[in-house]
């Protein structure tokens, strides 16, 4: 990597490097990193489905232009990477899915049958993935669901009481994902290491909490867990106007955000 600096792109990211909107080429000093949830959000698309040729084109400019995959889930990432927790990792289903991606970078779309027989497979597979993220999201809105009851019955601040509770809140994100399977406390981490991630999930909470009708979509679920991948010295690349406004919320994440 030399002295080049890391960006963690988000995956619209690839999407507008496959419609020709960014040249990579203009970047040489930067060190550009797809993730796990590059890999997820890509095999979960509708394109794989509606809009095949754009699909394969985002394939192609990941492959093309990344310098480095993180082969990791992102809260996974995180207990290997950024703790002392001892936490074995088991990459074989996103490997799978790298696999999977290398067959339709390949195939010649004469061969319809053999695509769309693989295709539907795929879409099996990925179906399967998504069992653990449809719970994962259910039991977000429940928690939500509860908190916001409790805030009508609160006469507390919840803006200041969040933001002295970034912590807590982040060990209460990585428990309702790993249930059981973990045990953890704050002194388990590394706070540099995460520091972004932390800072915004404590403003996406807020946010949340704030609007009593609100849902945590895919989407959200998505964009937030791609700031997993993202450690002190690194840059996020997202062109979603939400992310940014909440990056910028806090100036002592701010400077995370790559501008080119």
């Amino acid at each position: 990597m030399n002295n080049k600096i890391r960006v963690i792109c988000d995956t619209v990211i690839w999407y507008e490097i496959a419609k020709g909107k960014i040249d990579i080429s203009n970047y040489n000093n930067y060190y550009f990193t797809a993730t796990g949830v590059n890999i997820f959000e890509l095999s979960k698309t509708s394109n794989l489905i509606n809009n095949f040729n754009l699909y394969k084109n985002t394939l192609q400019a990941l492959a093309n232009f990344h310098d480095e995959i993180i082969e990791y889930y992102p809260l996974e990432f995180i207990l290997v990477y950024s703790s002392k927790i001892n936490f074995k990792y088991d990459r074989q289903s996103l490997l799978e899915t790298l696999v999977e991606f290398s067959f339709l970078l390949s195939c010649d779309f004469k061969e319809s049958d053999v695509v769309d027989n693989r295709k539907e497979k795929f879409i099996q597979t990925v179906k399967e993935l998504n069992k653990p993220i449809d719970k994962f999201i259910n039991d977000l809105n429940d928690y939500f669901s509860v908190a916001k009851e409790n805030l009508k019955k609160s006469k507390k601040d919840i803006r200041e009481l969040n933001k002295h509770k970034t912590k807590d809140i982040f060990i209460n994100f990585m428990s309702l994902w790993f249930g059981d399977k973990v045990k953890m406390t704050k002194s388990d981490f590394n706070w540099t290491n995460i520091e972004l991630i932390s800072i915004v999930l404590r403003e996406f909470f807020l946010e949340n909490l704030l609007q009593r009708n609100k849902k945590i979509e895919y989407n959200d679920l998505f964009d937030l867990l791609n700031l997993a991948y993202v450690r002190k010295g690194d840059k996020y690349w997202t062109k979603e106007k939400r992310w940014s406004r909440l990056i910028k919320l806090d100036e002592k994440v701010e400077h995370y955000l790559f501008t080119g």
